[in-house]
C-alpha cells in the first residue's frame, strides 16, 4: 500500500511548518513551500515542488528519496536541507547522503523525468554543500550546519552570496519585493546575518556596502536597486 501526501507550507508572513511522517521522520518546510509524499513498504519518496525544506531521517531500512530540480537526494537515516532556487542547493548535516541527476526526454507533452542516474551520483559528507546550477557545473564547498537551518528560526545567513542570490531569498520572505535593475551588478558579494521579512534592514546593509547603488520604487510598489548616474 501507498501513502501519499502533499504538505504546504504558509504562503507568507514568515511563519515554517513542522510535519511528523508517518516513518518517524520530520520534516521543516519553509515559507511558500509543497512536498508531495509517497510511502510504501520498499521506499519512502518525496519530490520537493517548490521552495525549502529540512529533512530528519528516521532510521528504518528504507531508503529515503528526496526529488528536486531533476536530481535525487538518496539517504538511509541522516539530516539534510534541500533548497530551490535559481539553482538547487543540498546542505548536509548528519550522515551521508548521495545525489544523482535525473535525465530528462522532452516530447510534444513537454518534459519527462526518466530513472535516476546513480552511475554519476555524487556523495557528500556531513558539513559539505551541493549547488547545482542549469549549464553550470556542480560546486562541493564546505559550510556552517548552523548557517544551513538559520531559516528555522527567522534569520537568513550570507556569506559572501551574490546579490542576486541573496536577493531571492530574501524575497521568499518579504512583504516588499526587491528587484536588481539590469544595469546592476548582481555578482557583487554580501554577508550578514539578517531576520527574515526585514527588508529594509537588508537594502541599508546593501547601500552602505554598495555606495554605488541607490533604492527606489516603481508603480507597484517594490524596491528597486539600481545604479547612481555619475
Amino acid at each position: 500500500m501507498v501513502q501519499t501526501i502533499i504538505v504546504s507550507g504558509p504562503l507568507s508572513g514568515g511563519q515554517i511548518s513542522f510535519v511528523t511522517l508517518a516513518d518517524g521522520s520530520t520534516v521543516a518546510l519553509d515559507e511558500d513551500s509543497e512536498i508531495n509524499v509517497q510511502l510504501s513498504s520498499a521506499t519512502r519518496s518525496i519530490r520537493l515542488v517548490r521552495g525549502q525544506a529540512h529533512f530528519t531521517v528516521s532510521h528504518d531500512g528504507r531508503p529515503f528519496l528526496v526529488q528536486a530540480m531533476h536530481h535525487e537526494v538518496r539517504a538511509v537515516g541522516t539530516s539534510f536541507n534541500v533548497d530551490i532556487g535559481d539553482k538547487l542547493s543540498v546542505s548536509l548535516l548528519e550522515g551521508a547522503v548521495l545525489v544523482a541527476p535525473i535525465p530528462t526526454t522532452r516530447g510534444w507533452l513537454g518534459e519527462t523525468a526518466g530513472t535516476p542516474d546513480r552511475s554519476r551520483s555524487i556523495p557528500l559528507t556531513a558539513g559539505q554543500k551541493l549547488i547545482l546550477g542549469p549549464d553550470q557545473p556542480a560546486t562541493l564547498q564546505q559550510f556552517d550546519p548552523a548557517e544551513a537551518v538559520a531559516w528555522e528560526q527567522g534569520y537568513l545567513v550570507f556569506d559572501a552570496d551574490t546579490l542576486a542570490e541573496a536577493i531571492e531569498r530574501v524575497n521568499r520572505y518579504a512583504s516588499e519585493k526587491l528587484v536588481l535593475a539590469a544595469s546592476a551588478n548582481g555578482q557583487e558579494q554580501i554577508s550578514g546575518v539578517f531576520r527574515t521579512g526585514d527588508s529594509a534592514a537588508f537594502v541599508r546593509a546593501v547601500l552602505a556596502l554598495y555606495p554605488d547603488l541607490k533604492a527606489g520604487r516603481d508603480s507597484s510598489g517594490r524596491i528597486i536597486l539600481s545604479p547612481r548616474q555619475g
